[in-house]
């Protein structure tokens, strides 16, 4: 089981377990399945630059490198702002206890691009749901991995 995001409400904390909630878990899916002319499945490959090679499933990574073209460990990248400066990391959402103190408008709500929905389920997440149905809107930052 994966750790649970805890959030403390009225001086109590409440261990909640995120369940991502995607198109294909609304709407359905719809597979399709491509055969050659001798009905055996296809599988999808990647044209390179050159314009000669296919590249198959997994074949394709995602590297750094320097100006010279030098492979660079991604241990030793740090994340910079648009001035080069070093930024300092967050800790990850799940390290401690998240304060639900600070609420949004609706209008607030609504002015975000909403890139993810997620399903809390939870032990005791009675408090949290009794907030929530009253039309509260909690902020908090968020970070999964810090």
């Amino acid at each position: 089981m994966a750790k649970p995001l805890v959030f403390e409400l009225g001086g109590k904390q409440i261990a909640v377990s995120l369940t991502k909630v995607d198109r294909s878990t609304l709407y359905g899916y719809v597979e399709t399945e491509a055969l050659d002319d001798r009905g055996r499945p296809c599988t999808l490959a990647t044209l390179a630059d050159d314009g000669q090679t296919l590249i198959g499933p997994g074949g394709t990574a995602l590297a750094s490198l320097t100006a010279e073209g030098n492979w660079v460990d991604r241990r030793k990248l740090a994340p910079v702002d648009a001035e080069g400066r070093r930024l300092t990391p967050v800790p990850s959402s799940f390290a401690a206890p998240l304060p639900l103190e600070k609420t949004a408008s609706i209008d607030e709500y609504l002015s975000h691009n909403v890139r993810a929905v997620y399903q809390l389920s939870g032990d005791e997440i009675a408090p949290l749901l009794t907030e929530l149905k009253k039309g509260t809107i909690y902020t908090f930052p968020y970070s999964f991995r810090g």
